[in-house]
């Protein structure tokens, strides 16, 4: 599937009718003051300029990625006309791979989870962070005696799965999306990348890929990463110094975001070297 977050200018009323057309064809909106903003997920990638060539007044900016793709795509269609910004890579294909198979049966188990939302304290770090401490909990409890064991029990595996779909939530929140279906446009885009990461060498490969303690350990430093960011956001320097702390360095919201980011690399690792479901012929973990 392609997913697509597009950006309509034009006079207002071809603009409504280019909106009708697109929410017709299964499209959500996101805003409806101008800009008006929409996502839309189809079969094919071309789903949008074909729309697009019969409402030739309306200027239609355009991100799209492919469902676990490797690049992003950024573009601006005006009737038949497609002219294409930039296609970003999101990682260097050149290194060699982590079992791309598996990898995306891990994703998509991902995917699949539940989309856990917070307590509702209107979109806060403290929300993230309530978010991120009871899914590291649960793998802690699930964790039992990791030097006992060479695998994690099941329970462990899905307390990680449950823990990587809390962080593309979190991540997520980082770009205050306006509404649900712009946060789930945002974790599928964070998710492509994520597995478009650690799927590379140089971000898994270690002396013990499958030991099973230094992973855990690996696990629970990037979730406390995460926290720690939250509460960073949560305590803002003042409007002249976070100016100055922009222009020379990541900002509070922004390293909330790579923190959310490598929790989700690093559990999606962990899910395909442990996870005994995403290979098939392999026993499972009890």
């Amino acid at each position: 599937m392609h997913h697509h977050r597009l950006v309509l200018n034009g006079p207002p009323p071809a603009v409504a009718r280019l909106v009708d057309d697109l929410r017709a064809a299964g499209a959500e909106g996101i805003t409806r003051e101008p800009p008006v903003r929409l996502v839309w997920t189809t079969a094919h990638a071309s789903a949008v300029e074909a729309l697009c060539a019969r409402h030739r007044r309306v200027v239609v900016g355009v991100e799209r990625f492919e469902t676990l793709g490797a690049e992003l795509e950024r573009l601006v269609v005006c009737g038949r006309e497609a002219t294409v910004l930039e296609r970003r890579a999101f990682a260097d294909e050149e290194l060699a791979p982590l079992g791309p198979e598996a990898l995306r049966r891990v994703a998509l188990g991902v995917a699949a989870m539940p989309v856990a939302l917070g307590s509702g304290l209107a979109g806060t770090a403290l929300d993230d962070a309530l978010l991120v401490g009871p899914a590291l909990g649960r793998l802690c409890a699930a964790a039992g005696d990791p030097l006992a064991v060479e695998r994690p029990p099941r329970a462990a595996v899905d307390a990680i799965r449950a823990l990587a779909a809390v962080a593309l939530t979190v991540g997520a929140n980082a770009s205050a999306p306006a509404s649900d279906a712009e946060l789930a446009f945002e974790r599928s885009w964070r998710l492509a990348q994520a597995a478009a990461f650690a799927a590379q060498d140089a971000w898994w490969a270690r002396p013990d890929d499958d030991d099973w303690p230094e992973w855990l350990m690996f696990l629970l430093s990037c979730a406390a990463g995460v926290v720690e960011s939250c509460a960073a956001c949560l305590h803002r320097p003042p409007p002249d110094v976070k100016s100055l702390i922009a222009e020379h360095h990541a900002t509070a919201d922004e390293q909330l975001d790579h923190a959310a980011g490598l929790l989700t690399i690093v559990t999606l690792q962990a899910l395909t070297l442990f996870d005994d479901d995403a290979h098939p012929g392999r026993g499972r973990t009890q």
